[in-house]
């Protein structure tokens, strides 16, 4: 009994002390910290001023090491889960951001590589999809969207391309 007490006695004490240090004032004045505000503002004018003025940023700045290929409009088909459709096609723009943006990352890989992307759900879980047609031995699908759990499997069984 008396070690609960104890023990009761230095959480309490514990609880206080981390109180008491987290509401310090750390002697930090207004005036210190306008000052390294202004500073700092200071130096980001002095910056912007000396750079060039690139702002834009530009998708061929920053190497993807992917060849130059075109794929002469081959389809690039997707299977996946039902609700996972939506993260992967967008017919077109709809003014909704995400869908914009796959929509528009879409066209881009299409455009570039000359490929069309397409995704569905066969109303199976996409494993069981590659299962089905790997042992029809029927090239069926460019990429299967699953868990990682399951995908396992499929690997496993040498029923993946490039893992």
């Amino acid at each position: 009994m008396k070690q609960k007490s104890i023990v009761a006695v230095l959480l309490a004490a514990q609880m206080l002390l981390v109180g008491g240090v987290a509401c310090n004032d750390s002697g930090v004045s207004d005036d210190t910290i306008v000052s390294e505000t202004a500073s700092a503002e200071t130096e980001s004018a002095e910056i912007d001023e000396t750079e060039d003025g690139e702002t834009e940023f530009d998708r061929m700045s920053v190497s993807d090491d992917l060849p130059d290929i075109t794929f002469n409009g081959r389809d690039f088909r997707i299977v996946t889960n039902e609700d996972a459709l939506f993260q992967l096609v967008a017919e077109d723009y709809t003014g909704v951001a995400t869908n914009d943006v796959i929509y528009d990352r879409n066209k881009r890989v299409e455009d570039r590589f000359d490929v069309k992307i397409s995704a569905f759900y066969e109303g199976k879980e996409p494993q069981d999809v590659v299962y089905l047609y790997a042992m029809t031995d029927e090239h069926y699908v460019e990429m299967a969207d699953v868990w990682s759990r399951m995908g396992l499997s499929l690997a496993a069984d040498s029923l993946c391309l490039n893992w």
